[in-house]
């Protein structure tokens, strides 16, 4: 996801540090301080569309795409293992390869290789299209 800078319009931004308890509280309902890196820009933006609230997004960077995980391959803690036995998702992002669990749907599946599982589908049928 990249955000710009309302200010410079540069896309060279990360989330700020909280300053007080309000930020924090606000962080808590999606409402994350940014601060522009190219020009020292800070503000308050909401991370949360509504249409995009069912999706999972990545706790670090708050990118929607993801792909999944195999669990032989990383040591997860226990309580992890319950959740994914009651429906959780193994989730990772691809932009900053953090490996968390979700309970919401995943929107942009990606593949390991980097490859959306959408732009092939839509590949898939520009090619059958043409050949008819």
């Amino acid at each position: 996801m990249k955000i710009p800078c309302p200010e410079c319009g540069s896309i060279d931004v990360r989330v700020s540090r909280w300053r007080n308890t309000w930020e924090k509280m606000l962080d808590l309902f999606g409402v994350t301080s940014m601060r522009c890196l190219a020009c020292g820009n800070r503000w308050q933006r909401s991370l949360w569309r509504l249409r995009e609230l069912i999706y999972a997004r990545c706790p670090r960077c708050f990118r929607l795409d993801l792909g999944t995980w195999d669990e032989t391959y990383y040591r997860i803690p226990h309580s992890w293992l319950i959740l994914t036995k009651l429906g959780a998702k193994k989730v990772r992002c691809h932009g900053c390869r953090h490996n968390f669990i979700s309970f919401r749907f995943v929107k942009n599946k990606v593949r390991s290789n980097g490859s959306s599982l959408r732009s092939e589908e839509n590949l898939q049928v520009e090619v059958m299209s043409s050949d008819s």
